[in-house]
């Protein structure tokens, strides 16, 4: 069963109010949008898969969008009729995202647009309008658009069937060509089939213009430019119809990454603590938990596996023992085929150690085995050393250079008889015993 996405909007909504022929926004427009494979199948269907909502970067329209480390916006727009479409105070934005299974690209955005429809008695309406070029270097339109002039009309793939389908789902409390009661969006997906286009392979980069329309407060029986509505349109790239093509979507190889619905560091008793947590794996082999002291220069620590693919959240966690004050770490997340991906810095200052000491083992008594805890304030040669009741030493257990921090070694006595053993640690001029019970 698919798991559905409600779409609703993310940020702050900024209230507008504008008479000209353009709001003022500083735009991001990306030259390019990475397109990963999709990691499940995808029914066009108006109910987008759970893996739409994974955090990789899509494209949003609209005046003063609101965008994030994943959410760009687009080149530009503007409002369509200047004041004879009345003054524009729409609030709500359109989301854009894309993916790629074989020689199909799937394209996924929604809106919450308050007043779905078409642009009085014109043929634009709510929806997508988009150029792409063909493997001939000729381009083709796709659009995907409300532009029905009845109450309530569904959206539009106003398209030749070869080139691919598209379908349009109105949200809850949506009426289309209606001006009675506020709207609540819609969601609307499509497929492309690239070899429709002419390409015998998956090319390496598509190049695209793509606009969203947005006229609103428009009414069955209304013709456009009658001031009762407006009409505005963002692009990326140029506008609709706009020669040369200035924007790509880069086709990639690689499965949608690892989705990691946090990552943390604590101080722990033994140590650094990493905690992190995956919504969705696909194909995911490891991760490698990566240290670094500057920010720039990471050593690889340890390795952690991980659930292959999986839709269910999974938690990790990792101590690293020997990490004190500033540490800044990350994670490498390897796929099997050996992809990788970097998760966001998380940076802790922890406590160093101000003494030499050592714990009494645990468990105690024991049998066969047992661990002991050590700290050192500095880098140090270290020795830790098993005694029995006459001073006999019976087992070495550190004897070398240790890292400052908290250690910790596993002692098996499994060759040992049963008595009373005593251990010492040395390191530097410090030196402790302590008294262990083996009972077999």
């Amino acid at each position: 069963m698919k798991a559905i996405y409600t779409f609703s909007a993310l940020l702050l909504f900024l209230l507008l109010a504008s008479t000209g022929t353009s709001v003022a926004q500083t735009w991001n427009n990306p030259a390019s949008i990475d397109v990963f494979v999709a990691p499940g199948p995808i029914a066009v269907d108006g109910v987008l898969e759970y893996f739409w909502n994974r955090p990789f970067n899509g494209l949003v329209f609209g005046p003063n969008a609101p965008t994030t480390a994943n959410w760009k916006s687009v080149s530009g727009g503007l409002k369509v009729g200047g004041t004879d479409t009345g003054p524009y105070v729409d609030t709500t934005y359109t989301y854009m995202k894309f993916l790629r299974s074989g020689m199909k690209l799937y394209i996924a955005f929604w809106s919450d647009d308050k007043w779905v429809g078409r642009f009085g008695g014109s043929w634009e309406g709510d929806g997508m309008f988009m150029v792409v070029r063909k493997a001939d270097n000729t381009t083709q339109e796709i659009k995907l658009y409300y532009n029905g002039s009845t109450l309530n009309s569904e959206m539009v793939w106003d398209t030749p069937v070869k080139f691919g389908q598209g379908v349009g789902k109105r949200n809850s409390q949506t009426i289309t060509n209606d001006t009675t009661a506020l709207d609540n969006g819609y969601v609307a997906e499509c497929v492309i089939n690239l070899d429709s286009l002419g390409y015998t392979t998956v090319p390496d980069t598509l190049p695209v213009n793509i606009n969203i329309f947005d006229p609103d407060h428009y009414a069955v029986g209304q013709p456009e430019y009658q001031n009762v509505g407006t009409f505005y349109k963002s692009y990326w790239g140029v506008e609709w119809g706009g020669i040369p093509l200035q924007k790509s979507l880069i086709l990639k190889s690689t499965v949608l990454p690892v989705e990691l619905s946090s990552f943390s560091a604590s101080m722990d008793k033994n140590g650094v603590k990493l905690q992190w947590v995956t919504a969705t794996e696909v194909n995911n082999a490891r991760f490698e938990i990566q240290r670094s002291k500057d920010g720039a220069n990471f050593v690889t620590i340890g390795t952690v596996t991980g659930m292959g693919t999986t839709t269910n959240v999974s938690r990790y966690s990792f101590i690293d023992k020997n990490s004190f004050g500033k540490s800044v770490y990350r994670l490498k997340q390897v796929d099997y085929n050996g992809d990788f991906t970097y998760s966001n810095n998380v940076e802790i200052n922890g406590t160093v150690p101000q003494k030499f000491a050592v714990e009494q083992n645990y468990p105690n008594p024991f049998n066969p085995t047992t661990t002991i805890n050590y700290t050192v304030p500095e880098k140090s040669f270290v020795t830790l050393k098993v005694f029995d009741v006459l001073g006999r030493e019976v087992a070495t257990l550190v004897n070398g250079e240790v890292e400052l921090g908290n250690h910790q070694v596993t002692f098996n006595a499994s060759k040992l008889s049963s008595g009373v053993y005593y251990y010492t640690l040395q390191a530097g001029n410090s030196t402790s015993t302590k008294k262990m019970a083996l009972l077999k």
